[in-house]
C-alpha cells in the first residue's frame, strides 16, 4: 500500500495516516502528543513527520494558546485535498479481496 500511495499520490502511508487522523479530529487539529499516541509514534518521530508534511504544505503547526510548550498539527486545504485524492487508493487496497502477495508463513514455536 505504501508503494502504491507513494507512486500514485506522492504520499507515504505514514503521511496518509497523519492526514487521516487530522481529518477525523475536531477542527482538523491534534496536539503532536495526541497524534503520536494515535499512530503509535514517539513525540520526536511525529515531530519529524509533521516537519516534512509542513514543508510541503499539507499541515501547519500552531502553538497551543493554553500551553506554549505544546503544538498542534493542523490539516491545510492542500492536505485535505491530497487526502481526498489518495483515499480511493487506500480503500481499494484495504478492501482488496486478495493481498498483493502472500504473507510469509509464521515459523512454528519450539
Amino acid at each position: 500500500m505504501d508503494t502504491e500511495l507513494r507512486a500514485t499520490h506522492d504520499l507515504p502511508l505514514s503521511s496518509f495516516d497523519v492526514l487521516f487522523q487530522l481529518a477525523l479530529a475536531p477542527m482538523g487539529r491534534l496536539r503532536l502528543s495526541e497524534l503520536g499516541d494515535k499512530l503509535l509514534i514517539t513525540l520526536s518521530g511525529i515531530s519529524r513527520l509533521v516537519d516534512r508534511l509542513e514543508r510541503v504544505g499539507l499541515v501547519r503547526r500552531e502553538t497551543d494558546p493554553e500551553d506554549r510548550r505544546s503544538y498542534y498539527a493542523m490539516l491545510t486545504v492542500e492536505g485535505e485535498a491530497r487526502l481526498c485524492r489518495a483515499q480511493p487508493t487506500h480503500v481499494a487496497r484495504v478492501w482488496s479481496p486478495t493481498p498483493p502477495r502472500a504473507p510469509a508463513p509464521i515459523p512454528a514455536r519450539r
